[in-house]
């Protein structure tokens, strides 16, 4: 028999050694057959341990114009554009914010990729990219010529990039990603910005993007609240392993 169960929850370190202790014990009698655990008995011991709803709310909402961020200090002054506040995630040593305005999505993301370097910072989340979008072609750039495809400087590194699905049930959900990364912590953590909107439209919806990271504010590093080490998951270029479920366009982009 096997019993499933999905959703997203903060229990109590001494709620989820009930389960973990069962397995260690479990084990440590093989080949003998593991002891049977009642299943209220589990839900008991992760309900007395239930301690949030998994996200911890943010400080301000788009409303109050201001969302910031508790771990790392930074903050974004949300513009006038219509972004509505449609997810948010954090956990220790991560957080992940995600607004809609009309066709664009963007994403802003605390990442502990143990390096806080905004070029390499890009090209993880490329590469992250490339293994999500494995069947479809991915271009540097835009469309429009005049626009700058990357750029790098002190503690900042974006690109832009183009992805063509090849699946034909995908043929009409081309998009335009664009990528920055911001040095949070040297050597430890970046801030990830993503700005996504169907290709047809980007050009239209970019500006929103620009107003969007203009009201970034960055922290000094000495305002950051580190809970170390920093953890992170190197499947997910640093990434803990909630915050790194893959977060692709396609449900807006038909």
């Amino acid at each position: 028999m096997r019993w499933l169960a999905s959703g997203n929850a903060v229990v109590s370190r001494d709620a989820i050694a009930w389960p973990t202790d069962a397995q260690e014990s479990c084990l440590a009698a093989l080949p003998e057959p593991c002891t049977h655990r009642v299943q209220d008995e589990l839900l008991a011991a992760l309900s007395e341990g239930y301690v949030g709803d998994g996200a911890t709310p943010v400080s301000g909402t788009p409303e109050a114009g201001i969302v910031a961020s508790e771990q790392f200090g930074w903050e974004v002054a949300v513009p006038d554009d219509g972004w509505e506040l449609t997810d948010t995630e954090a956990f220790t040593n991560s957080e992940y914010f995600e607004f809609q305005s009309g066709r664009s999505r963007m994403t802003v993301e605390s990442v502990v990729d143990h390096h806080g370097d905004p070029q390499q910072c890009v090209l993880d989340n490329l590469a992250l990219l490339e293994t999500l979008e494995e069947r479809a072609v991915i271009d540097i750039g835009g469309d429009d010529p005049d626009e700058r495809a990357a750029g790098l400087e002190p503690e900042h590194g974006w690109a832009v990039y183009t992805v063509e699905p090849l699946q034909q049930e995908r043929a009409d959900q081309e998009y335009t990603i664009r990528y920055d990364c911001y040095t949070l912590a040297p050597g430890d953590a970046s801030l990830v910005v993503t700005h996504t909107a169907p290709r047809d439209l980007w050009a239209g919806e970019r500006d929103k993007g620009e107003r969007f990271r203009e009201g970034i504010r960055l922290p000094a590093s000495s305002a950051i609240t580190r809970v170390n080490p920093f953890a992170g998951d190197e499947r997910y270029f640093g990434r803990t392993m909630t915050m790194g479920r893959p977060r692709i366009w396609i449900s807006l982009a038909a």
